[in-house]
């Protein structure tokens, strides 16, 4: 990057600037492109954007298209960086989504860990407890579906689809 004028201005461009002329004709029209706010508020205050829609202004000048030509361009390049910057609020948006969901995952982690343990506790007497008071046969239909509402239960704590662990609705 080369400081030009107060701006940053790419190598690449800079090298392309240094050929059209002397730097005092090249400083004249960037200079007055540099004075000129391009677009809506979105992309009026990037100043970074600006100085490049300037810098490609005085290029497309020295390549000679005429204002007529050069308007498309501008506006093609005033929509492009719209919609990246859509994107990059998006992206923002979502980033910050998913570290709201983690630090609240991990937040809630202990008392999940908790909720699981204390649920196997009581299954785990529920268990024993027809095991215990019911003959053979009813014992296992009774624990079959036991373990079906203790499924649904886990499911629903975790959120999970019935096809998740091979389960049928």
């Amino acid at each position: 990057m080369r400081l030009v004028l107060g701006r940053r201005i790419s190598q690449v461009d800079a090298a392309a600037l240094a050929r059209q002329g002397t730097l005092a004709i090249v400083f004249d029209r960037l200079d007055a492109r540099f004075r000129i706010t391009r677009g809506d508020a979105q992309v009026a205050h990037d100043t970074n954007f600006q100085t490049e829609l300037a810098v490609k202004e005085v290029l497309w000048e020295f390549a000679g298209l005429a204002p007529s030509e050069r308007q498309p361009l501008i506006e093609k390049a005033i929509s492009t960086r719209r919609e990246q910057i859509a994107r990059e609020t998006l992206v923002e948006s979502r980033t910050s989504t998913l570290r709201r969901l983690i630090i609240d995952m991990d937040r809630r982690a202990p008392a999940f860990r908790a909720f699981l343990r204390n649920a196997q506790r009581l299954l785990s007497e529920q268990e024993r407890t027809l095991r215990a008071h019911l003959p053979q046969v009813e014992a296992t239909r009774s624990l079959e579906a036991l373990y079906r509402i203790y499924e649904n239960h886990f499911a629903r704590a975790l959120c999970l689809q019935d096809s998740d662990y091979g389960r049928r609705p």
